[in-house]
């Protein structure tokens, strides 16, 4: 008898793993394909071409045409996307890096397209098969955040805004009510009053799209689904744009977690599905004319190293679950022995 005990151990692993593979679960979490890496210090927020970011793993997300919804595009002009990712346990930082050869600033005119990047998050915990569902613009009833940066956001913030006068030399309007200045008007300057924006409908209700007073060049976006997007009323995302040598540097940040509820929060117990989208503005690509990627899974690094989801198993952590299966098998072992010692006896 005492020769079998020594074999409870084994037994109880062997408890183990026919549970394991009974209910079709596994131990191993699926491998990150993207760590956010954790430095201990001020992060480049906006600033692409930081020496920060000669360190940091480079992950190369693959974007194809997006086929699934009109207007569709046909034929990708990007191929590939760079990304990386920093955090400091405060705040987070991703930086996207794609070859572009013309630099697609302006959006005035209708025959005008812009250069454009953009995140998307998964808000809610989903599985596999939940996130490709939902991977264009989300679902009914599953929420997505999106991080849009906007290459002509990013000019009116650099060089100052873009009007119509400056896509239109010719164009002359010579009376505004309220306006000061002389004409030809600029905006924002000679429209610093509440009574002349008002005749500026856009700007006056609060069309982020209309602003010409800009302060970030990433806009804050939540979606259920196609034809569903909607700029969210905290905008606490910062962000900015580079256009050199034949590609652009991107950076987005934010602090890990906020107060809306239609954010995505980056707290250290769980995955996140993330994915990319980029438009080239000279390629006429709008709207859902893009290139995008499928799904990335992401963690974050801390200074004590990995974080991630608890691996669970039955709906319970899988330490739990262990010493659970471990008891019972012992329990049952020794219940074993003493009925058939009892009935030897």
């Amino acid at each position: 008898m005492t020769r079998f005990f020594k074999h409870i151990p084994l037994l109880a692993i062997l408890a183990l793993a026919f549970a394991l593979s009974s209910n079709g679960l596994a131990l191993a979490q699926a491998q990150p394909q993207l760590i956010s890496v954790y430095n201990d210090g001020e992060l480049p927020l906006t600033d692409p071409k930081s020496p920060a970011w000669d360190s940091v793993p480079v992950y190369a997300a693959s974007v194809t045409p997006q086929s699934a919804i009109a207007p569709t595009l046909f034929a990708a002009t990007v191929s590939s996307v760079e990304v990386q990712s920093l955090n400091n346990g405060e705040d987070i930082v991703f930086r996207l890096v794609w070859e572009d050869a013309s630099q697609d600033s302006h959006a005035t005119k209708p025959d005008e397209f812009r250069d454009a990047a953009a995140l998307q998050f998964s808000v809610d915990d989903l599985d596999a098969e939940q996130t490709q569902k939902i991977l264009c613009m989300g679902a009914a009833g599953q929420l997505v955040n999106l991080w849009h940066w906007k290459a002509d956001w990013q000019w009116d913030i650099d060089n100052g805004f873009r009007d119509v006068v400056d896509a239109y030399p010719n164009f002359w309007l010579d009376h505004y009510p309220f306006v000061v200045g002389e004409p030809p008007f600029r905006l924002p300057t000679d429209f610093n009053s509440e009574e002349a924006r008002a005749y500026l409908v856009g700007w006056s209700v609060g069309n982020p799209l209309s602003n010409p007073a800009r302060v970030t060049p990433v806009e804050d976006l939540s979606s259920m689904g196609f034809g569903t997007v909607t700029s969210q009323a905290d905008q606490g995302l910062l962000g900015r744009g580079v256009w050199e040598d034949g590609k652009w540097y991107v950076v987005f940040s934010r602090p890990l977690v906020s107060a809306d509820e239609n954010d995505v929060q980056f707290t250290l117990d769980r995955a996140f599905s993330i994915a990319f989208a980029v438009w080239d503005g000279s390629d006429q690509q709008v709207g859902a004319r893009k290139q995008l990627s499928t799904w990335t899974t992401m963690l974050l690094e801390t200074e004590k190293g990995i974080a991630g989801p608890t691996p669970k198993v039955l709906g319970m952590p899988i330490g739990t679950f262990i010493t659970i299966a471990v008891v019972i098998v012992l329990v049952v072992v020794g219940a074993f022995f003493f009925m058939r010692r009892r009935k030897i006896a």
